[in-house]
């Protein structure tokens, strides 16, 4: 598993993460999946 996907999840489960800062998360990951099916 990627050492930066585990830091990020634990600060989710710690409530580290802001709602914010895990919209801004989350935005980015759909921006490259449809990135990635343009792609294909």
């Amino acid at each position: 598993m990627d050492k930066r996907y585990q830091e990020a999840q634990v600060s989710w489960r710690d409530g580290k993460v802001s709602l914010t800062d895990r919209n801004l998360m989350i935005d980015g990951l759909m921006k490259r999946f449809v990135e990635q099916i343009d792609e294909a």
